[in-house]
C-alpha cells in the first residue's frame, strides 16, 4: 500500500508583507504555502460564490500537500515504491451542503487521482466567515470597465506565449493572461514577455492576472503533479470573476 499521510487545516494567517498564509498540519508538522492574487477588481472577488473561494483554497492546499512530501527521489529502490501516495484532507469550507454531495466528492477525488497519481480523500466542516475574511488572498486592482473575451494561462513558455498572440492578432480578442510564479526566476521571465506583448499591442487587447503563491520552508517533492489543476482553478476563478461583473453592469444597465 502506498505511504497515507494526514492533513488538517489551520486558520490562516497574514505575513509581514502583506501575503495570506494557507496553514495546514501534515502528520504533525506544520507547513504553509503564502497565495497572493493581484489585479482582480474588488467588485469581481464581491461577485464571487462561496464555493468558488473554497475550491481556489482546495487547489492551493492540494499543491502545498503535493509539494510537502517527497516521491522518494532519484535515488529511490524498489520500483518507485513510494511513488504513490495517499492523503486524506480534513477541511473547513463555507459551503459546506455542496462539498458533502456524494457526486461531487466522487468527481474530485477521481480528478485529482488522474492528474496527481495519488490518493486524496476529504472530509469537509463548517467555517465560519466574513467579507474581510473572504478577501484575504487578494491584492485589489484599479476599479475599470475593461472585460476579457478570453481568460488564457500564461505560463511564460513558448505555447501560452504564442497563444496570447493568437487571441489578441489574429483574432483580436482582448485577454485576461492568468499567469501562476512559484519562484523568482519564472516570474522574471514572463514579466519580459509582458513587457514585449506591451511594446507592440494595444494595452487594451490585454490585462495580466499575477499569482504569487510559494511554499514556506522549502519544497519537498519538485514533480508538481498537481499544478495543472491549481492553474486551471486559478483561471476558472477569474474568468468567473469577468462573467459575474458583466452580468451585474447588464443587470444595472437594464434596470436604468
Amino acid at each position: 500500500m502506498p505511504p497515507e499521510y494526514k492533513v488538517r487545516c489551520l486558520p490562516p494567517v497574514t505575513r509581514s508583507g502583506g501575503d495570506e498564509v494557507l496553514r495546514f498540519d501534515l502528520d504533525g508538522e506544520e507547513r504553509a504555502i503564502s497565495l497572493k492574487i493581484s489585479q482582480l477588481t474588488q467588485r469581481m472577488v464581491a461577485g464571487l460564490p462561496d464555493r468558488t473561494l473554497d475550491l481556489l483554497e482546495l487547489a492551493a492546499l492540494v499543491y502545498a500537500v503535493d509539494s510537502s512530501v517527497s516521491r522518494g527521489g532519484l535515488a529511490l529502490q524498489n520500483m518507485g515504491a513510494k511513488w504513490h501516495r495517499r492523503f486524506h484532507i480534513e477541511m473547513a469550507v463555507r459551503d459546506l451542503a455542496f462539498w458533502e454531495q456524494s457526486d461531487v466528492s466522487a468527481a474530485l477525488e477521481e480528478l485529482l487521482a488522474f492528474l496527481s497519481g495519488d490518493t486524496f480523500t476529504f472530509t469537509f466542516g463548517v467555517r465560519q466567515h466574513s467579507d474581510a475574511e473572504r478577501n484575504r488572498f487578494f491584492k485589489f486592482g484599479e476599479e475599470s470597465a475593461w472585460s476579457a473575451d478570453r481568460i488564457l494561462m500564461f505560463s511564460g513558455g513558448l505555447d501560452s506565449y504564442a497563444g496570447a498572440l493568437e487571441e489578441t492578432v489574429r483574432q483580436g480578442f482582448s485577454v485576461a493572461l492568468v499567469s501562476h510564479a512559484s519562484s523568482t526566476k519564472i516570474e522574471r521571465v514572463q514579466k519580459d514577455l509582458l513587457a514585449a506583448l506591451r511594446a507592440k499591442l494595444n494595452p487594451d487587447l490585454f490585462r495580466h492576472v499575477p499569482v504569487r503563491m510559494q511554499m514556506v520552508g522549502g519544497v519537498k517533492e519538485g514533480s508538481h503533479r498537481s499544478r495543472s489543476f491549481l492553474f486551471a482553478i486559478l483561471g476558472a476563478v477569474t474568468a468567473f470573476g469577468f462573467v459575474r461583473t458583466a452580468v451585474q453592469k447588464s443587470a444595472t444597465v437594464a434596470a436604468g
